[in-house]
C-alpha cells in the first residue's frame, strides 16, 4: 500500500501556513518547518506504488520452442521503468516464480482476480505488468554474405497488460512486432525480444500512469521511440557493403535490425 503525498500539496500547505502566521515566526521557527517539508517530500518519493513486471519468453528456432530463463524483453521493460522513476520489484525475486509456477502467471495474465491477488501479495505490488513475448528465428534468405554464416532473422511479438492489484482492473494493454538479425540464432531472438521491450516500455508506462494517478508524482516522463521500418544500413567484414536495404525490405509492421 502507499501514501499519496505530493510536493505540490505540501508546498501549498506551507504557503497557506505562512500567510496565516505572517511575520510572527522567526527563522528559528521556519527551520523545523522546512525540515518537516523536506521530510514529507522524501516520504512522498519513498511511498510510490510498486510495479511488478513478469513477461515470460519463448524463442522458436527450427520450429522448436525454447523457454528463455532470463527474458530480454522483461529486462528491457524493467530497466526503462526504473529510468522513468517508477519503483519496480527486483527481477531476481520474480525469476523463481516464473520458472516454477507458470500456471499462476498465466492465470493472472488472463485476468483471474485470485491469481492477481496472490501475485500482488507475494511481491507487495500495487500494479502488475503481465505479458508474453515470442520470437521466431529463421534463416534470412534475402541477404547472403560471402564467407559468412547465414544470417538469422528473429521476429518477435510482445503482448502486455497492466492490472491494478486491488481491483484487477486493466490499466493498460499493448502489443507490437519487431525484429533482430544476427549470425547466431539465439542472439537474433534475444535482440528482437530486447528491442520489443524497449519499444513498448514508454507508451505502456504512459498508459498506466494515465489510468493510475497515484504513480504520477513518481513518473519522470519518457519519449516514445519513433517507429523504424525496414533494415538499417550496416557494414560487415565481408567484401559486400550493404546500403539502402531498408527500401527493399520495408514492411508494414514495425521492424528494426542491427
Amino acid at each position: 500500500m502507499f501514501l499519496w503525498v505530493t510536493k505540490e500539496n505540501l508546498t501549498l500547505c506551507i504557503q497557506s501556513f505562512k500567510m496565516k502566521m505572517g511575520a510572527k515566526m522567526s527563522w528559528r521557527g521556519w527551520l523545523p518547518l522546512s525540515l518537516l517539508f523536506f521530510g514529507f517530500a522524501a516520504l512522498a518519493v519513498a511511498s510510490c506504488p510498486t510495479v511488478c513486471v513478469i513477461i515470460p519468453e519463448t524463442v522458436i528456432i527450427e520450429r522448436i520452442p525454447r523457454p528463455v530463463p532470463d527474458p530480454a524483453s522483461e529486462t528491457a521493460v524493467i530497466k526503462a521503468f526504473l529510468s522513468y522513476g517508477l519503483h519496480v520489484v527486483d527481477q531476481a525475486q520474480v525469476k523463481f516464480l516464473r520458472m516454477t509456477d507458470p500456471q499462476l502467471v498465466e492465470r493472472a495474465r488472463n485476468g483471474d482476480p485470485e491469481a492477481i491477488r496472490m501475485l500482488s501479495e507475494r511481491f507487495a505490488a500495487d500494479v502488475l505488468v503481465l505479458g508474453e513475448a515470442v520470437s521466431t528465428v529463421t534463416v534470412f534468405e534475402v541477404l547472403q554474405i560471402p564467407g559468412q554464416p547465414h544470417l538469422q532473422d528473429g521476429r518477435a511479438r510482445i503482448e502486455v497488460r497492466a492490472f491494478e492489484a486491488v481491483t484487477s482492473r486493466i490499466l493498460a494493454a499493448d502489443a507490437l512486432h519487431t525484429g533482430g538479425l544476427d549470425f547466431s540464432a539465439e542472439l537474433a531472438g534475444k535482440k528482437s525480444l530486447e528491442r520489443a521491450g524497449e519499444k513498448i516500455a514508454c507508451r505502456l508506462a504512459k498508459s498506466i500512469v494515465q489510468n493510475y494517478p497515484a504513480l504520477r508524482p513518481c513518473f519522470k516522463g519518457c519519449p516514445v521511440p519513433p517507429p523504424t521500418y525496414g533494415v538499417l544500413p550496416f557494414e560487415n567484414n565481408s567484401p559486400v557493403w550493404v546500403r539502402n536495404f531498408g527500401q527493399l525490405l520495408a514492411m508494414t509492421v514495425e521492424t528494426e535490425f542491427f
